[in-house]
């Protein structure tokens, strides 16, 4: 007999730990299957976190599973992940597995996306033969002899096409299956180039490091330029990943901006990339999900959420503009994408790789060589732009020294005259102020 010990699939703190049940001879039941189970006067989903051959508990008192609702739905290392998120956030283990898979995922509210296809069962000029009075019939045969169809197709080539098919599959000349079809999201790659251009010297020596750190477990901040190529980097990172059959993460801090990543990458990567977000259909978000999860998908690029993408064992996690707080969930549990990256990243023993040309302080800090080991990244720096492109000129102005020479407005002296430079020469400008709400 063997034993599930099951997470149920409730927020209450009451009932955080697990349960143990019993697994029907005639039920294969695997670690992270998504199972419905008696639970007091009801039947509710939950995780098996593990399973048993031997049960501490009488097996005459406990009760089957009752049905498996989804196979793998949560991978093993995302269950040692979950305790750790819920040792650090203080939420409930369910909470934690809860947001690692779409919701649609739970209680089956989306499946795969079926449609009819129509293929000849025999060769054409059989087929023709059966049916040389039913021209509507040998017209849908003389378009099948193409290759299959979908029955949606047929009718538009043809009209009365679908009926007249589902007529020649009653004399079992056409056979009608069901297949599978890839609800796959809107991907705009804007003209950008397939092939990977020759990289700098900065590029190339940060690249050879992240490289060389696969399989480490190591962390890095890479502290480049805007503009400096970044991107590129990763990208050779990505290549090298991909050569040794691993995966990769690519996290952005605002939904607004995958897109844009999502084509740069999916020109370089094609069907090996995919997307996790939040403004994806339940369906587009589902069939991503089970590409990545099959290992269809290699390269996953997304927003916060996409750091609990089914990858086994990922190479690397890169987390770009880590200095964004979009990275923190503001819904429970209140994570912080950053923290669980580099959770992950110890637990594959991959490459995390902070990327920012403005670091966060907090993660600035932790290049320096006081800190503890297990804490500390490794600096990597790109400090010069791609093809020699200068950097914008840029002034401090010290608003101590203005006031001691008597301006007292918000706007420096040099802002000033600026400005009406600006507005003589009929131009425009624009003003940031760096906090909300000022």
């Amino acid at each position: 007999m063997r034993y599930a010990k099951v997470i149920i699939d409730l927020s209450s703190r009451e009932v955080d730990k697990c349960f143990t049940y019993s697994i029907p001879e005639d039920m294969q039941i695997n670690e992270g299957d998504l199972v419905r189970v008696p639970f007091g006067h009801r039947h509710i989903e939950g995780f098996v976190a593990e399973i048993t051959e031997t049960s501490e508990i009488d097996p005459e008192k406990l009760k089957p599973i009752n049905e498996k609702v989804t196979e793998s739905i949560i991978l093993p290392e995302l269950i040692e992940l979950a305790a750790y998120m819920r040792r650090k956030y203080s939420c409930t283990s369910a909470d934690a597995l809860r947001v690692m898979i779409p919701p649609q995922l739970r209680g089956s509210k989306v499946r795969e996306k079926k449609i009819k296809i129509a293929e000849l069962a025999s060769d054409a000029e059989t087929a023709q033969s059966s049916c040389k009075k039913a021209g509507l019939q040998s017209e849908v045969i003389r378009l099948l002899e193409q290759g299959a169809m979908p029955l949606g197709d047929i009718e538009k080539a043809i009209r009365g096409g679908g009926a007249a098919c589902r007529a020649l599959a009653k004399k079992q000349l056409v056979v009608i299956k069901d297949s599978a079809v890839r609800r796959a999201p809107a991907i705009d790659e804007g003209g950008r180039s397939c092939f990977d251009p020759v990289l700098t010297a900065e590029q190339s020596c940060a690249a050879n490091e992240l490289v060389n750190a696969i399989g480490s477990g190591e962390r890095f901040l890479l502290y480049g330029v805007t503009g400096s190529g970044k991107t590129e980097v990763y990208i050779k990172l990505i290549r090298e990943l991909l050569a040794r059959g691993k995966s990769a993460i690519i996290l952005v801090p605002e939904i607004a901006l995958t897109p844009q990543t999502v084509g740069w990458f999916h020109a370089r990567f094609g069907e090996l990339s995919a997307v996790l977000h939040s403004r994806l259909s339940p369906g587009e978000r589902y069939d991503e999900w089970q590409r990545i999860k099959n290992g269809e998908a290699k390269v996953v690029i997304g927003a916060r959420s996409a750091v609990f993408a089914p990858v086994e064992a990922p190479g690397a996690i890169i987390i770009d503009e880590e200095h964004e707080g979009a990275y923190i969930s503001e819904k429970h549990p209140r994570y912080d994408a950053r923290d669980i990256a580099a959770e992950r990243i110890r637990i594959s023993k991959g490459v995390l790789v902070l990327g920012s040309a403005t670091p966060s302080i907090a993660s600035f800090m932790r290049t320096r060589p006081q800190i503890r080991p297990e804490n500390r990244l490794k600096l990597l720096e790109l400090n010069q732009r791609v093809l020699g492109r200068s950097l914008p000129e840029c002034c401090i102005a010290d608003m101590r020294t203005e006031l001691a020479e008597g301006n007292k407005s918000i706007f420096s002296a040099k802002l000033q005259r600026a400005l009406r430079e600006c507005m003589d020469d009929g131009k425009q400008a624009m003003l940031f102020i760096n906090r909300r709400g000022h």
